[in-house]
């Protein structure tokens, strides 16, 4: 160009003669346009969509929201109320927002230059945090398997479990940061056992799941070796402490023929207040243990004219509760049991009533023994007895006593329970409700003061037979003479 505009020689005329000076004033005038117009509607570079953290669900603790976006220098405006953000329009994003209700989160980006970005929209709702749900437990000897489902939003869990129906944070075993499913040994074999599933939040927050409970086997093993006393042992009775340890009340034929109590200390037995502490010959003995693992012995007394004495242990040796030999005659086939009060009740064989059953209980206000309803209240002889207190402290007694049996066709000594009413004793479920002939009867209450009796059941060979009465009437627990012989 610059040889056509160096000198004015009729160049120009030449040019727009050729029409080249017209593209050129043309392409000049366009690209002053270019440079220098206001006027300007072509495309330009668009901000990028801020993007938000976290994104929409549901929570059940407070969040922390940040909001980035990709394009350098741009300003972020956010809104909380689900209205759009603008240029001028919401608040300027500096730091993270904390949402704690139900929300929607709306951002763009703006910046000069550039075309706005899109809106960008997160959604929060909030609701009560649920608890870890237990899906199974499974027992194992002295054990119990553990297994739940996770919940959204726990960081961790904490497994509480307790002996008994109920656990609670502050009253159960912790383990910390367990993970499912967890197995839990040591457990007492045969005890109920409660457990919890507690989940912990980032925000330290803690939420329990519903309880459930697993009742772990027990195992057979020896305690302390086998043959432990010191001679031939009769008239056996076992009771167990508050920690399960065993102790056991027996007729001593090393002490001649006295009352010996031993206790299994954890490596083996020990003598509790000396071997043979009773005054004479000890028959029938029966043993228990208060609420302080203090233990009673009732026993029917050589010493003292057979009648029937009960002897507690009072840290250095035994004494008579309410004076030996209390019963009215001769005490056979002693029964022991302790109240809530700790206070010791006997059921036993009469002799001044025809050997039919008796019930006494220790009066604290005069220091004896008191009958409770009327002395022999069984319809006949009986020739065995076993006595149970309710969670009330009523007394209910199994015995065999006679009644006539369809079975037989004859009189037979059968099983029979009677519970004392307030003013006298009542039968449960009917007399004689055993199918046969009943011997060597033991009576237990379960958690609901519901009657159980297990015998020698003569309609069944001799095998042993359990029995529980349902609110109506006397039912088998399982088979009939379920044991594998007599």
């Amino acid at each position: 160009m610059k040889k056509f505009f160096k000198t004015g020689k009729g160049t120009m005329k030449g040019l727009l003669n050729s029409g080249l000076m017209t593209i050129a004033v043309l392409a000049g005038l366009f690209f002053a346009g270019c440079a220098g117009s206001g006027s300007d509607t072509g495309p330009q570079d668009t901000v990028a969509t801020p993007e938000i953290s976290p994104g929409s669900g549901v929570y059940t603790s407070a969040q922390s929201v940040t909001i980035t976006c990709a394009t350098e220098g741009a300003v972020i405006r956010y809104t909380t109320d689900g209205s759009d953000p603008g240029e001028t329009e919401g608040t300027v994003y500096t730091s993270a927002v904390t949402v704690s209700t139900d929300c929607e989160v709306r951002a763009i980006a703006v910046k000069s230059g550039m075309s706005d970005s899109q809106i960008a929209a997160a959604s929060y709702e909030f609701g009560e945090p649920a608890g870890p749900v237990i899906s199974s437990m499974e027992a194992g000897a002295h054990q119990a398997t553990v297994t739940w489902e996770a919940v959204s939003g726990a960081v961790g869990y904490d497994l509480y479990y307790a002996q008994g129906t109920t656990v609670t944070a502050a009253g159960g075993t912790k383990i910390a940061d367990a993970t499912s499913p967890y197995t839990v040994t040591g457990l007492k074999g045969g005890k109920t056992y409660a457990f919890m599933i507690v989940a912990r939040y980032s925000s330290g927050e803690e939420l329990a799941g519903a309880v459930r409970t697993a009742v772990p086997l027990p195992t057979w093993a020896a305690k302390g070796g086998a043959g432990f006393s010191a001679g031939a042992a009769a008239y056996i009775s076992l009771a167990l402490d508050s920690n399960d340890n065993p102790y056991v009340a027996y007729m001593d034929y090393a002490s001649d023929d006295k009352a010996t109590v031993m206790k299994f200390n954890g490596t083996g037995w020990e003598t509790v207040g000396g071997a043979g502490f009773s005054e004479g010959s000890a028959y029938n003995c029966a043993l228990a243990l208060d609420s302080s693992d203090v233990p009673y012995v009732a026993y029917t007394d050589g010493a003292n004219s057979y009648g029937a004495t009960v002897m507690k242990f009072n840290g250095t040796g035994w004494e008579a509760v309410g004076g030996a030999g209390f019963s009215p005659g001769s005490a056979g086939n002693i029964s022991l049991a302790l109240d809530s009060s700790d206070i010791p009740c006997v059921a036993f064989l009469d002799s001044t009533s025809g050997y039919k059953a008796s019930v006494m209980k220790y009066s604290t206000t005069n220091g004896a023994w008191e009958a409770v309803g009327s002395p022999g209240f069984t319809n006949d002889q009986a020739f065995s007895v076993s006595l149970a207190l309710d969670s009330n402290g009523v007394p209910y007694v199994a015995f065999t006593d006679y009644e006539f049996c369809a079975y037989s066709g004859t009189y037979e000594v059968m099983a029979s329970v009677m519970r004392y009413n307030g003013t006298g004793w009542e039968a449960v479920g009917g007399v004689g409700f055993s199918e046969g002939s009943a011997g060597n009867i033991s009576l237990a209450l379960d958690s609901s003061d519901a009657p159980c009796v297990a015998y020698v059941d003569d309609a069944w060979g001799y095998a042993a037979t359990v029995m529980r009465y349902n609110g109506t009437g006397w039912e088998a627990v399982g088979n009939a003479g379920f044991s594998e012989g007599e």
